[in-house]
């Protein structure tokens, strides 16, 4: 996933999609206020929707604002394909912070 992307990605709570609601049961409902959606691209180019719990967005959002800090060189990809050692060394960094 793009940095952009996550970044710009609309808040779908904030769109007023009351027909969409309408169609949900209350697990979904609930489920729905809490979890947020954000789609990736997936094989062939396709869409593929991602729920994400209220913590791990927080990871994310935490992730992203301490990147030049610890060490990340300005990249597209919100996470990288390959690790390496440098990069574990920017995660240490990044948990004592």
């Amino acid at each position: 996933m793009h940095v952009s992307s996550y970044i710009s990605w609309p808040d779908w709570h904030a769109l007023g999609a009351e027909e969409f609601k309408a169609s949900l049961t209350n697990v979904e409902i609930k489920l729905s206020d809490c979890l947020t959606l954000v789609k990736i691209t997936g094989k062939h180019g396709r869409e593929l929707p991602v729920l994400l719990m209220p913590e791990m967005k927080a990871c994310i959002d935490t992730f992203n604002e301490y990147r030049g800090a610890v060490g990340i060189k300005p990249t597209t990809h919100l996470f990288l394909i390959m690790a390496t050692e440098t990069q574990f060394a920017v995660c240490e960094k990044l948990c004592e912070k």
